[in-house]
């Protein structure tokens, strides 16, 4: 231990020789006199105190016990939220204010405007129509202008029996059709050929030729659509007819002077020449009852006359006008008559009718206002359509 020897060699201190602390015996007394000091000091301040602490541990509860009261007292009290809104006073409701009015200017004296009506969507722009005549107005140039019945003159449809091979016919009525701005339907006519059954019929009059037969039985085929399609009215024609420019004005005031479901046929055109002795619906129009209308190239059936027609002449006795003439003279139709008539068969040599058994007709007949005349005209003329109407 050189290390030692060397650092304590010649000094004077607490330590040896050895490095260990020196054990004096006044470091031990020191110590034991602070001891008792502090054994006093303690005792004496805990003495006076004890019999109290323990007096107070001799009655105090357990700590589960104190526990439990601490937490029922806190239950009882009612919470510092609940505390504070009992005993903060309610705030008074103030009214609300309503909000101000806006001032309006003051009313006029005038009656507050009209709503306006809702345009419809235009489809295309058609040219009006101008009124001309006695009162009647030319067809407008557009068919979206004008309604169904308008088209169709108050019918629910026009029907023109017409034969597949007379392309020349149909083209003159498509021409009138067009011109008078109405529309209609070809129904093609029946043939000797395509007549199909005959019913027998012992009295059946020796005049019915094959033509005939074809004829009465395009007139039955309108009769059952009529009554299959539920139609209330309609008007039948033959191809080879000129009609009056007044027909869009006239026939809708003579239907509309019919008694309602109480006629059953009328007679639009006819060969007749005795009209006028019979009793008068309307003298202006020209409206009649009837009794013996001869040609049947243009009449008008109602959905009752459709019914009985198709009953009564279901047999083909005779010739379609014939028998219709006999059906009104035995009161089994109820039928009336324009006079004069606004629709024609002219007669011409070049022309002749499909039916050549016809050879017992009265006189051509011509019309005031004839629209072949006008349609002639019309498509050589740069003169505008409306001028056609002038004075009809």
């Amino acid at each position: 231990m050189a290390y030692r020897g060397v650092l304590h060699q010649g000094k004077a201190g607490p330590y040896s020789t050895k490095g260990r602390p020196a054990t004096s015996p006044a470091r031990y007394i020191v110590l034991g006199l602070l001891f008792v000091v502090a054994l006093w000091l303690w005792f004496n301040s805990g003495s006076s105190a004890a019999p109290a602490v323990s007096n107070s541990r001799a009655h105090r509860p357990g700590r589960e016990h104190l526990r439990q009261t601490q937490l029922q007292q806190a239950e009882s009290q009612p919470p510092l939220a609940q505390v504070q809104v009992q005993q903060a006073p309610p705030p008074k409701p103030q009214a609300i204010q309503p909000p101000a009015a806006v001032k309006e200017a003051p009313a006029l004296a005038t009656s507050p405007p009209k709503p306006q009506a809702i345009q419809p969507p235009v489809v295309a722009k058609a040219a009006p129509a101008a009124p001309v005549g006695k009162g009647i107005t030319a067809p407008a140039s557009t068919s979206t202008s004008a309604s169904v019945r308008d088209r169709k003159m108050g019918f629910d449809e026009i029907f023109v029996i017409n034969l597949k091979r007379r392309t020349d016919r149909r083209a003159k009525i498509a021409l009138q059709a067009d011109f008078l701005g109405i529309e209609v339907k070809f129904m093609e006519a029946a043939t000797p050929d395509t007549v199909g059954f005959i019913p027998p019929y012992k009295q059946r009059s020796p005049t019915m030729s094959g033509n005939r037969l074809a004829c009465w039985r395009s007139h039955m085929n309108i009769y059952l659509e009529m009554v299959e399609r539920k139609l209330d009215r309609a008007l039948i024609m033959e191809d080879d007819v000129d009609m009056d420019l007044s027909l869009p004005r006239d026939l809708p005031l003579a239907l509309a002077k019919l008694p309602e479901n109480e006629w059953d046929t009328f007679f639009v055109g006819h060969c007749s020449l005795t009209e006028k002795s019979h009793t008068v619906v309307d003298s202006q129009l020209g409206l009649y009852e009837t009794s013996a209308p001869y040609c049947a190239h243009g009449y008008a059936v109602s959905r009752r006359g459709a019914r009985r027609l198709l009953f009564h002449m279901s047999n083909a006795a005779t010739a379609i006008d014939f028998h219709l003439i006999g059906l009104i003279k035995a009161n089994l139709v109820k039928s009336y008559s324009f006079d004069p008539p606004r629709i024609v068969q002219p007669r011409e040599s070049d022309n002749p009718s499909d039916i050549p058994e016809s050879t017992d007709l009265p006189p051509n007949q011509h019309l005031k206002h004839s629209t072949l005349q006008a349609v002639r005209r019309f498509v050589h003329e740069t003169k505008p359509r409306e001028s056609y109407f002038v004075g009809v």
